[in-house]
């Protein structure tokens, strides 16, 4: 997506899929899924017909009027205006390469700088040393080195050559100013100001990219924020807000986990009734994953996914447990996973299990039955006892025999027992360019790097501003 000044239609990218996008003075570039470059916006130095062949999935740069790439191959291609020779090509392999204004600077694969073109202010006169990136500006040029700390050199009209002390992941030349992201992942600014361009927001950053008088960045929480100058709406970009959330039947499940690809591989964790929001993130296509809750007894299986978006752009795969979301400017886009846990069954009543029940002992057969005295009327004499019914009184004969009782029976149950009950138990950091009044932005796939490659544009004038 493009948003700003579009005189030229370098607001206007055309379809498909891109892994990063470059714009420079009235034109964009952008490097496609495929490898393959397309351009659009002015041609009139021809610095919008890229030549045929596949780039690195991240490395194109679109400056004044010329633009420059790295092939697959390490070698680079410029093509455009090459009045000062900045679209002449330097001997050598390269992992990044800036086009500034009238000058172009790269890092080699062995982590020198090769720059050329216009060097009237030194811009195109490196430092030696090892360098991890460089950015090439209007006039002049910063880059990362190797153990994190910047170096800039050219023109220091306003201080935009003189960068603050510490260590930078990435770094970015504006017109006459200069920001870069510190490896803490804040941002720091120097340089001119007048428009607010060098007053950075607070919080922390993956990515910036300096234009000529506005910056845009990309927070580590994926949103996306500018400032400066905003005469052509530059700092206004086009977003959009995603929601997920989570239910589970029965009620209560917990711990389910997710992962999104919205700036980088990101995991978090909702309950039953949960929500998760992702406020001003910029437009594009995103995934968000639940994880696979496995077959363990007790286990939420996915049973539903449903996403409600206004334009009905976005889909859903419930097999890989995946919402593919399209966002487009202004949407809220919601995502409901909903999870099935074992459902409890007719649980059968426990028979009670007898408490304080006499225990018969069998009596062994020829063993002399016992004898109990039983008072009646104040009589004695001598009953049997039968275990199944009730003594009653006789009268006594004493002479008469007593008479055996058949052996008791050999095992005599002691009482039911109940059966046991089991209750059922989630840009490469990326040069700018010259950068003047459009600006674009584009995600990497999801096998790519994690920052998006972001670069904008402000008009200026041709030379000498």
């Amino acid at each position: 997506a493009c948003w700003g000044n579009n005189g030229y239609g370098q607001a206007t990218p055309p379809t498909g899929t891109f892994t990063q996008v470059s714009a420079g003075e009235w034109h964009t570039c952008g490097v496609r899924t495929d490898g393959t470059l397309a351009c659009w916006g002015n041609n009139g130095y021809g610095q919008s017909t890229p030549p045929a062949g596949t780039f690195s999935p991240r490395q194109v740069s679109a400056g004044g009027w010329h633009t420059c790439g790295v092939m697959t191959d390490g070698t680079v291609a410029c093509w455009g205006d090459n009045d000062y020779g900045q679209a002449t090509l330097p001997t050598g392999t390269f992992s990044q390469v800036s086009a500034g204004r009238h000058h172009t600077c790269g890092v080699k694969t062995d982590g020198t700088v090769a720059c050329w073109g216009l060097n009237d202010y030194g811009q195109a006169t490196w430092p030696a040393g090892i360098f991890s990136q460089v950015s090439a500006g209007g006039y002049h040029t910063c880059g990362v080195k190797a153990d994190g700390p910047l170096a800039c050199w050219g023109a220091e009209d306003a201080g935009q050559a003189t960068p603050p002390a510490g260590a930078f992941s990435q770094v970015s030349a504006g017109q006459h100013h200069t920001c870069g992201v510190r490896t803490d992942g804040t941002v720091a600014c120097w340089g001119d100001s007048g428009d607010g361009q060098a007053t950075p927001p607070t919080g922390t950053f993956s990515q910036v990219s300096a234009g000529a008088y506005h910056n845009c960045g990309v927070r580590t929480d994926a949103t996306l924020v500018c400032w400066g100058l905003n005469d052509y709406g530059q700092t206004t970009p086009p977003t959009g807000t995603i929601v997920i959330v989570k239910a589970t039947d029965p009620a209560g499940g917990a711990g389910f986990g997710f992962t999104d690809y919205i700036a980088a591989p990101n995991e978090f964790s909702l309950d039953d009734g949960d929500t998760e929001t992702f406020s001003n993130v910029f437009t594009d296509t995103y995934t968000v994953i639940e994880d696979d809750p496995g077959v363990a007894p007790g286990a939420f299986a996915l049973s539903d996914l449903a996403c409600t978006d206004p334009d009905g752009g976005s889909s859903v795969d419930l097999g890989a447990r995946k919402a593919t979301i399209d966002l487009d400017e202004g949407e809220t886009v919601t995502c409901t996973f909903t999870n099935v846990g074992p459902t409890p069954t007719d649980t059968p009543t426990p028979t009670p299990t007898p408490t304080d029940t006499p225990t018969l002992t069998p009596t062994p057969a020829g063993t002399p039955t016992p004898t109990a005295t039983v008072h009646h009327r104040k009589r004695e004499a001598t009953e049997t006892p039968v275990p199944s019914a009730t003594a009653t009184s006789a009268p006594a004969t004493p002479t008469a025999p007593v008479q055996a009782i058949p052996a008791a029976p050999t095992s005599v149950p002691s009482g039911g027992v109940g059966p046991n009950i089991i209750a059922p138990g989630t840009g490469t950091g990326g040069e700018s360019g010259p950068t003047f009044w459009t600006y674009c932005a584009g995600v990497a796939t999801l096998a790519a790097a994690a920052t998006l490659g972001l670069t904008v544009a402000v008009r200026r004038r041709r030379r000498n501003e």
